[in-house]
C-alpha cells in the first residue's frame, strides 16, 4: 500500500488536473505504474485502493482539488455523509 501511496503522490504533485478526476487518475496510474496500453496487463492496482490514497491525501490537507466546483461537490458529499453518521 506504500508504494501506491508514493505513486499517487507523484502523480498530483506532476498533474494537478488529477486532483479532480478520479477516472483520470486511475487511468494514468495504471498507464504509468502497471503498464496499461492497447495491451491490459496480467494485474491493474485496485481503483480502490487508488481512490482511497488520494482522498486520504486530501483529506489531511494535501494535494487538494483545484477545480472549485469538484471542490464544492465534494465537501457537500462530505456533509452528507457526516449527517447520516451521526444519526445512526
Amino acid at each position: 500500500m506504500k508504494a501506491v501511496e508514493t505513486n499517487v503522490i507523484k502523480l498530483l504533485e506532476l498533474h494537478h488536473h488529477l486532483r479532480n478526476s478520479d477516472q483520470d487518475l486511475l487511468f494514468v496510474y495504471w498507464f504509468e505504474f502497471d503498464g496499461f496500453n492497447a495491451h491490459p496487463p496480467k494485474h491493474l492496482t485496485p481503483a480502490t485502493s487508488i481512490i482511497r490514497v488520494r482522498a486520504k491525501l486530501q483529506h489531511k490537507g494535501h494535494f487538494l482539488p483545484t477545480d472549485p466546483k469538484v471542490k464544492k461537490l465534494r465537501r457537500i458529499k462530505q456533509e452528507k455523509m457526516l449527517h447520516y453518521a451521526r444519526a445512526r
